[in-house]
């Protein structure tokens, strides 16, 4: 087996599902992920919202996939979560609606027969993949102190990077643009 986990910081995986065999494989991964397991669609919409430091959110589906369709969805769409990786497990019922699973936004899938080894190469990708989105916003955050702090230095341009954004906002809004867009 490879070792991925080496090069990842520890890890906080949400996992909601109804097939105890899975949670018994993923507690034979590496120590530096830890998984919590959710008892109900709520409760992980809750901790997700509430917990904010969730690196990634495993769904593990029974026979009935509408409900967890219904959760990545609502993680997907709303935009405190949308960046944060969800994986599901695959199996051979949920064949017909793996698109729509797709369409609400599972990042990737897990086949329920795939081994220990490729459960943990795949979650380490998704996670690495959520380590770069949130250095992009860290860089983001920092372009945008620095202008501040450049335009900060001399009186007649204080502000204007605020002021020329609110300009912006009030147009959008005078021009029917939808709030979330803004």
């Amino acid at each position: 087996m490879v070792n991925v986990m080496s090069d990842l910081p520890a890890a906080q995986i949400l996992t909601y599902g109804s097939a105890p065999a899975w949670f018994a494989r993923l507690k034979t991964l590496g120590t530096n992920w830890h998984f919590t397991a959710v008892a109900s669609a709520s409760d992980l919409l809750c901790a997700l919202r509430d917990a904010g430091a969730v690196d990634l959110v495993l769904l593990i589906p029974g026979d009935d996939a509408a409900e967890y369709i219904e959760v990545a969805r609502n993680i997907k769409f709303d935009r405190r979560t949308s960046f944060l990786p969800v994986v599901a497990v695959r199996f051979p019922a949920h064949e017909p609606r793996v698109q729509e699973m797709l369409a609400a936004g599972v990042d990737d899938y897990l086949p329920s027969w795939v081994s220990i080894g490729e459960i943990e190469l795949r979650l380490a990708r998704a996670l690495r993949q959520k380590r770069a989105i949130d250095l992009l916003e860290d860089s983001a955050a920092i372009v945008i102190t620095l202008a501040m702090a450049i335009e900060g230095k001399d009186e007649c341009t204080c502000g204007h990077v605020e002021r020329v954004s609110m300009f912006c906002v009030e147009m959008g809004k005078r021009l029917g643009v939808d709030a979330e867009d803004l």
